[in-house]
């Protein structure tokens, strides 16, 4: 063992590391890069998921009673999250739910068709 308390095995191990061009600066580097990629990913799943409920939850609204601006604001709800699912992109899937709630929340005057 040596003075600084590094052993034989890891001076050997850094040894050969240098002797090959690689670095612990590299290995964390390389490290970092699949963490991210790791928690993008489980991210990106999660988006996905409640792309497919707001599709769920749209295709109910669609086979429930008839109005025209909940029809249309369920299809477009609709669109956004398959969008959303194709790109992984969080701005659809939060403009598609947006439009779908206010819609969702309004009182409407006309007579709702078949209800």
């Amino acid at each position: 063992m040596s003075d600084d308390g590094e052993s034989l095995m890891d001076s050997d191990y850094t040894a050969r590391n240098v002797r090959y061009g690689r670095t612990d600066a590299g290995c964390a580097r390389a490290t970092r890069h699949i963490n991210q990629i790791k928690g993008g990913t489980s991210m990106l799943y999660v988006i996905q998921v409640l792309a497919a409920i707001q599709i769920g939850v749209a295709a109910g609204v669609l086979l429930g009673p008839k109005h025209p601006v909940r029809f249309v604001s369920s299809l477009l709800a609709i669109v956004l999250a398959l969008v959303t699912i194709v790109t992984g992109s969080w701005v659809y899937l939060a403009v598609g739910t947006a439009i779908f709630l206010v819609t969702q929340g309004l009182r409407h005057n006309q007579p709702i068709i078949g209800g």
